[in-house]
């Protein structure tokens, strides 16, 4: 009997580097710091994952942490590759568990029809001057009624001032999305519910209504973060152009009342 394909190698899990390494050894914190890796992203193995949440402990030595990182390991090896570095189960775990139930398929984002500008509208030609018989809309399926979130992204990517997009879970897990350099998409992503619920807690407390929406200028960019039901979609503009607020707070809606 000819034997059986070798089955396809699971998907790694991407953590900022810089929300693990708070609490590490000093030699190690002063090697990330003098090598300029605290921006770094550690693709961190998910079958190796699973057998550690089995053991309830999720540690890796040094060695393998700077091989699963996206940047050049450096060229003499550390002397601190053999120690073991604990990894924080609060983050660690909520991320492998949204992880592996994405893994199946991917979801569906319902996109309800009070909203056809953002979908149909933008990718059409200017209208001539005299008649003339109406194109079909670029996106004739799937159905209108669903997008996937990559078709949402692209559609958000694609209107004017905006330079980047992201929909991310509430654990900080990056669903899809695209930001514009030197931003990195998976650091972002990381920290975004952290930030939302940080000044969400802080609008409660000076007795502000709940926080849906926030808004953040840094230098000559905006970047618009949205909650919308068990998700967080941010955009990022352009430098010195504004966003489609009405139309992005539209669609955040939307999301939040399809996906709640």
């Amino acid at each position: 009997m000819p034997s059986a394909p070798a089955a396809q190698k699971e998907a790694a899990l991407t953590v900022p580097l810089a929300a693990l390494y708070e609490f590490w050894p000093e030699p190690i914190r002063q090697e990330i710091t003098q090598a300029k890796q605290g921006d770094a992203v550690v693709s961190l193995p998910m079958d190796r994952l699973s057998a550690s949440m089995k053991s309830g402990r999720v540690a890796f030595s040094w060695g393998e942490v700077v091989a699963w990182m996206n940047v050049a390991a450096p060229a003499a090896p550390s002397p601190q590759r053999e120690t073991v570095l604990e990894f924080p189960l609060k983050l660690i775990a909520p991320l492998f568990m949204a992880r592996r139930s994405a893994a199946p398929a991917q979801k569906k984002i319902i996109i309800g029809d009070n909203i056809p500008d953002l979908f149909s509208g933008l990718a059409k030609p200017a209208a001539p001057p005299t008649p003339a018989p109406i194109a079909a809309p670029v996106l004739a399926a799937p159905a209108r009624d669903e997008w996937s979130p990559q078709e949402i992204i692209k559609k958000i990517e694609a209107l004017p001032g905006v330079a980047g997009s992201l929909i991310v879970t509430s654990d900080g897990l990056m669903v899809t999305g695209n930001a514009p350099p030197p931003l990195k998409a998976e650091t972002m992503a990381a920290f975004l519910p952290q930030l939302f619920g940080r000044v969400g807690q802080y609008a409660g407390e000076i007795q502000l209504q709940p926080l849906s929406a926030l808004t953040l200028m840094a230098g000559e960019t905006r970047c618009a973060i949205f909650k919308t039901g068990k998700l967080y979609l941010a955009v990022v503009g352009r430098p010195g152009q504004t966003l489609p607020d009405a139309l992005l707070q539209c669609l955040a809606e939307e999301l939040a009342k399809r996906n709640p």
